[in-house]
């Protein structure tokens, strides 16, 4: 088949699914109720509304040239993406391979499937502004329903897995000892069975004794790790040596420098991306960003400038295609004067705080010793080991994490009260920023048991446990938040949050409960999570309305 007349297969089968969608697809859907039909009908019911069509067709033309075979169109591209990611699929090459075997994809194709550089090319290539535009207008159509709330915006983070070894890595050191290699004209190609040769050529050096010091520290410290020592890796040496300045750690992935090992939610460490999402009421998702922080604790102001971003995305397309007599409802400077962001402990931080702060945000943070009481009911309810922070020297001893904090004092497992004594404002670096000024400077906060008779603990030991007396060393705002925390004032509140964050991160895993990205490229994973969250959109578009078209 020419070029030409495959160009035209392909056009053809996305007009046939036009029809087909409208005809053969909904009667077999009235007839079996195929739910990969329904997930599929539903994936190309919203690419081919006229807005987003409009959209697309700005990819197609970055993909317009006359030279070689023409280009897959994007709708074809991006349908068959978001499906086969629908269905499981967690590697370019399984993708293409599902995409053959597929029917539902290969109606839709007429059998022209996409190999699985096409995809690459798309999340790598593909313009990241328009891409996040398909995404957005999922909101607008959310809005036109009258489902956008935008009152409470919950903020949640998880761990994104890179498609990179946690043991391919190169330190520090080796940078330097790759450059020396080269110099002495050892490396290797990298080809099959060319580290072992790379391997024995070391030690017969070591073997002929005749090196300085130096040279024998260089090759002892190779042939410890010989798989880095080749032609690729001295290739993108110097990338590999910004990203580990620019790292927490002395080391970075080999394959993909962008990365950062971080400890993931099944308690293991691999290296991984930090996905930022922002939710609003009725489970639906705002925007995403994948950071490359390994927690919580400092990425506020870069969710922040995501947000701002898509807003001012949704203000074009609400002028475009919207029919709104007030736009702003999509106005960023007007959204965090009236929303609330409500995050978890994850984020009670001094640089959080400091964010919030300075937008003047209306910021609701669960403290740490709050966050950890309640997971402790959950799993005493649960029948599950408990985090008690017990004292490993004397494991009856207490320790402040044991303790159940209430409104301004604590109350300790032997049931004392360990009551508020008194406040003085710490004399350290972080307050003589001038920055630093009312509710955001730090204070000792200190407690004290003023009757700790009968206690089990004193009278084992003769002496007081650990948390007769307990300091806090926090911001007046940590404090102040804490206590309110105590008291209950979030709690109806801060219940809507776990449903509309923890729903979307689950439904971005695998069954295994695992994140894993395509592409080890840091603009590959942005545009693949833009999918994944318009994906997750269309399900929520589909199941508010109850309906597909």
């Amino acid at each position: 088949m020419g070029i030409k007349n495959k160009f035209k297969v392909i056009k053809m089968g996305i007009k046939i699914i036009k029809s087909f969608r409208k005809s053969i697809i909904s009667n077999r859907l009235k007839k079996n109720g195929s739910k990969d039909a329904r997930e599929f009908l539903s994936i190309v019911t919203y690419l081919f509304l006229d807005e987003v069509q409009e959209l697309i067709a700005e990819l197609d033309s970055e993909f317009n040239s006359k030279l070689g075979a023409p280009a897959y169109p994007r709708t074809l591209v991006i349908g068959v993406l978001m499906f086969a990611i629908k269905m499981g699929r967690t590697t370019l090459k399984g993708i293409a391979g599902f995409c053959e075997d597929s029917k539902l994809i290969n109606m839709f194709t007429s059998g022209n499937n996409p190999k699985e550089d096409v995809y690459r090319r798309l999340l790598k290539d593909g313009n990241q502004r328009v891409l996040k535009k398909i995404f957005l207008y999922s909101l607008i159509e959310l809005d036109d329903y009258g489902w956008l709330d935008l009152v409470h915006l919950f903020v949640d983070g998880t761990d994104a897995l890179v498609n990179a070894s946690k043991h391919y890595v190169i330190h520090l050191d080796e940078i330097n000892n790759v450059k020396k290699i080269k110099s002495m004209g050892l490396i290797h190609n990298g080809k099959k069975g060319s580290p072992k040769r790379f391997k024995e050529k070391l030690i017969a050096l070591l073997k002929a004794g005749d090196l300085d010091d130096e040279t024998e520290k260089v090759i002892r410290l190779a042939l410890k790790n010989t798989k880095i020592y080749c032609r690729k890796v001295y290739n993108n040496i110097d990338e590999l040596e910004l990203a580990i300045g620019k790292s927490n750690k002395d080391y970075v992935s080999v394959s993909f420098p962008d990365a950062r090992m971080m400890k993931t939610k099944k308690g293991s460490y691999d290296f991984a991306l930090n996905l930022q999402s922002i939710m609003a009421k009725h489970q639906i998702l705002i925007t995403g960003v994948l950071l490359q922080k390994p927690n919580d604790s400092n990425v506020l102001d870069e969710v922040l400038k995501e947000l701002k971003v898509s807003f001012e995305i949704l203000k074009e397309l609400a002028e475009k295609y919207g029919s709104y007599d007030n736009l702003d409802k999509f106005d960023f400077e007007i959204l965090i004067d009236y929303a609330t962001f409500i995050c978890d402990a994850g984020y009670f931080s001094n640089d959080n705080i400091e964010i919030a702060d300075f937008n003047d945000l209306d910021f609701i943070v669960m403290s740490k010793q709050i966050a950890r009481q309640n997971n402790n009911k959950n799993r005493e309810r649960w029948n599950l080991q408990l985090k008690d922070g017990k004292n490993n020297k004397k494991k009856d001893n207490v320790s402040k994490k044991q303790c159940i904090r209430i409104v301004d004092a604590y109350v300790c497992p032997f049931e004392r009260l360990i009551e508020f004594d008194s406040y003085k404002l710490i004399n350290g670096k972080y307050n003589k920023q001038s920055h630093i000024t009312g509710d955001l400077r730090e204070y000792s906060f200190k407690f004290s048991c003023k009757d700790c008779s009968g206690c089990p603990f004193v009278e084992k030991y003769g002496e007081k446990c650990n948390c007769a007396e307990i300091e806090d060393r926090i911001s007046m705002f940590m404090y102040k938040m804490t206590n309110e925390f105590a008291e209950g004032k979030y709690n109806d509140i801060y219940k809507e949050r776990l449903p509309n964050s923890e729903c979307i991160n689950g439904f971005h895993k695998t069954k295994d409960s695992i994140l894993k990205l395509l592409c080890r490229d840091l603009t590959a994973n942005q545009n693949e999570m833009t999918l994944r969250n318009l994906l997750y959109n269309i399900k929520r578009l589909k199941d508010l309305k109850g309906t597909i078209c």
